[in-house]
């Protein structure tokens, strides 16, 4: 028998609370008891540390969840645009601090991972415009449009700082599909927007890189920069058993993963990818089988999805194949399961 590979679950990703500061006062004022999120998702701002992180994907649901309450599709937008870039701590004093817009940029992309780790933040030069482009590199986290459209947003807040009046945006690129109404993207923006790109990304004029920041102070730079050298954990090189359970995660919403799929996900041959498995031990078939049970126990312990919203994340294509599985790895139902945990039906909205 393979031997067990141990999976981090999907949720592992973590982001400094901070991105966070003034959310309960922001539900509250939009009629929405911040109590209920704060506590479901564990976000609540009086009890963290400064610089200290909690699960990203804990954050993605709480925005998805207010906006489903509040049936608005730009909370993650609106939220962010009155967001104070100080309020990030380290991470937003050290984009504060830079000499210029250009090196305000390369500080953030190069210290991006202390404050959200599974994402990046890329500055690509082109040659009249330069592309600020966030992802999350997490393939389990499903509910990222309301945190992309936060991130572009503070983004642009930190470029507000440059001297000389509004920094101009060529243009606002999302991966998310156009909502009902742009108007509110428009407003905050001031540029061409698009949906359904390929990334999220703002467009800058490379004449607006030499731009002073108006908040500029070396000493404070210095200070900010030495610190988090020492904060950012150093980067541990994954495993092919990890690399491979990735991409499980990333291709089970689009159906049955096979090693033929993943392995063209990873750009190298299958019978490469198959060798090098066995050589760790590892079973792709047991590999699909543990992460499905992990990411099930998981969705379920949250009680925001449905049965079949949980099935098809997992690449069931109906209920019962997650019944059956769940028998097969707990000898119960999916909901007895979830009931056994003192968890309630998710509620339809």
């Amino acid at each position: 028998m393979s031997r067990r590979i141990e999976y981090t679950p999907p949720s592992s990703a973590q982001v400094c609370a901070s991105v966070l500061t003034g959310f309960d006062c922001y539900v509250e004022r939009r009629g929405i008891d911040p109590v209920e999120l704060v506590e479901r998702f564990a976000l609540n701002p009086h009890m963290v540390k400064p610089g200290q992180q909690i699960p990203l994907t804990n954050v993605c649901e709480a925005l998805f969840q207010a906006s489903r309450l509040l049936h608005d599709e730009t909370i993650g937008l609106d939220y962010g645009a009155d967001f104070e870039p100080r309020s990030l701590g380290l991470f937003g004093y050290l984009a504060l601090s830079s000499e210029t817009v250009s090196l305000s940029l390369q500080n953030m992309a190069r210290f991006f991972a202390f404050h959200q780790q599974r994402s990046a933040l890329r500055v690509t030069p082109g040659p009249k415009a330069t592309a600020i482009e966030y992802a999350i590199d997490d393939p389990g986290i499903v509910n990222r449009r309301q945190d992309a459209d936060l991130s572009i947003v503070v983004i642009r807040n930190i470029l507000a700082n440059a001297e000389g009046g509004a920094l101009p945006l060529l243009s606002v690129e999302f991966e998310h599909e156009r909502p009902s109404s742009i108007r509110r993207h428009e407003d905050i923006f001031g540029c061409r927007i698009r949906f359904g790109c390929k990334s999220n990304r703002i467009l800058l004029n490379n004449a607006d890189l030499d731009r002073k920041m108006m908040t500029r102070d070396p000493h404070l730079l210095s200070l900010m920069a030495a610190s988090l050298h020492t904060a950012i954990p150093p980067i541990q090189t994954k495993t092919v058993s990890q690399r491979v359970c990735d991409g499980i995660m990333m291709l089970l919403p689009e159906g049955e993963p096979t090693l033929t799929r993943v392995a063209e996900a990873m750009h190298v041959p299958v019978w490469t990818l198959r060798r090098q498995l066995t050589q760790e031990g590892a079973n792709f078939t047991e590999l699909v089988d543990e992460i499905r049970r992990t990411a099930a126990e998981s969705h379920l312990g949250e009680g925001i999805m449905s049965m079949l919203e949980i099935a098809q994340a997992l690449g069931y294509a109906e209920s019962s194949g997650l019944s059956r599985a769940f028998a097969r790895w707990h000898g119960m139902s999916p909901r007895t399961w979830r009931h056994l945990q003192g968890r309630r039906e998710p509620s339809s909205h």
